[in-house]
């Protein structure tokens, strides 16, 4: 896994929450507001964004 990996996976997840659901971010270094950026061209499917909500413990009915 690259070092901005888990910043692209958390906005790809976020920005495809069906609350609508945006992404603020914390800093302002460029390097990790590029890899937030890279997240929104992550495509995720309903079936995969579920899959990473079971990966972290959580029951999906």
């Amino acid at each position: 896994m690259n070092p901005g990996d888990d910043r692209c996976l958390a906005v790809a997840w976020i920005t495809r929450h069906p609350a609508g659901i945006q992404v603020v971010l914390g800093t302002t270094r460029p390097g990790r507001v590029a890899d937030a950026a890279a997240g929104l061209d992550i495509p995720l499917t309903r079936s995969e964004w579920l899959g990473l909500v079971q990966a972290a413990g959580h029951n999906v009915p």
